[in-house]
């Protein structure tokens, strides 16, 4: 927890540390807290991206079957007249 006794941002609810040491461990649980988040969203950024490249691939794959695909139909039509 970034704040001691369950409290949350100073004054707030009133909270305000008493000690130097007691701000500093606040200051302190903050910091990582805040590391915390950062590392859970560049993580969530990373799947996310990989879940787009994946997609991506995809796409252009099915792209070029559907052009190709209608390239080979109009050819076959083209011969065929």
């Amino acid at each position: 927890e970034a704040f001691p006794e369950g409290q949350s941002n100073p004054w707030v609810n009133g909270w305000w540390p008493q000690t130097l040491e007691e701000a500093e461990g606040v200051a302190k649980a903050y910091e990582r807290k805040m590391g915390e988040a950062v590392s859970s969203f560049r993580a969530r950024q990373q799947k996310a991206m990989e879940n787009y490249e994946r997609a991506a691939g995809k796409a252009a794959y099915n792209y070029r079957r559907y052009i190709v695909g209608e390239y080979e139909k109009g050819r076959k039509m083209r011969e065929a007249a």
